[in-house]
């Protein structure tokens, strides 16, 4: 399901025009692996998870950096990683109930910072 616009609402900036939901094993799984750059600038990806918990990512087969916004239940930032490199597994030290992966550079130029609240 495609739906509009990921708001930083703290500091009134655009994340994404466009989003995506990752809401199933399969989705989660695969994420943006053999995707070009180009499907990421397009749609933002929404990870829901089950549970809040510290979520790993891993970056095989995905060959763009992309930057990562981890949620709590109430979508405040909690943790992120504005350069996410291919190949790589990150392990946040927060637990998170969602994940936002989104273009490279979008963490800097919407000024998103821990303790932000997020919107879609």
């Amino acid at each position: 399901m495609t739906c509009f616009m990921i708001l930083n609402i703290t500091k009134q900036t655009v994340l994404a025009e466009r989003k995506k939901f990752c809401d199933s094993f399969w989705k989660q799984l695969s994420g943006l692996m053999f995707r070009p750059e180009k499907y990421v600038k397009k749609h933002s990806l929404i990870f829901k998870f089950n549970r809040v918990a510290r979520q790993p990512f891993h970056m095989f087969f995905v060959f763009y950096p992309i930057d990562i916004i981890f949620l709590d239940e109430k979508k405040c930032v909690v943790e992120f990683n504005d350069c996410f490199m291919p190949f790589e597994v990150y392990h946040p030290k927060s637990k998170a109930k969602y994940a936002l992966e989104l273009p490279t550079g979008t963490i800097s130029s919407s000024y998103t910072e821990v303790g932000d609240h997020i919107s879609w």
